[in-house]
């Protein structure tokens, strides 16, 4: 049974991963921004890829991506319009 389990993680966890990289390497950026938060500056970025848009937040100047995750279309109206 753990085996099996492992094997479903690690399936959801590299699909998850190619399709970041996809969002990543083909979508088109929206828009860049620089953020601060907490005194810590960083950079978030919204992209479109194949109808949907997804955000990477929490970017730091030396490019680790704290997260990323997909949005609607109504937060990502209101989003580009800040």
């Amino acid at each position: 049974m753990k085996a099996s389990y492992t094997n479903f993680l690690e399936t959801i966890i590299l699909k998850q991963t190619q399709h970041l990289r996809a969002v990543y390497t083909d979508g088109d950026v929206v828009y860049s921004r620089i953020i601060t938060r907490n005194n810590i500056e960083g950079y978030e970025k919204l992209y479109s890829y194949k109808g949907s848009y997804s955000i990477f937040s929490g970017i730091g100047t030396n490019g680790f991506i704290v997260s990323a995750y997909s949005l609607d279309e109504d937060v990502t109206h209101k989003l580009i319009k800040r």
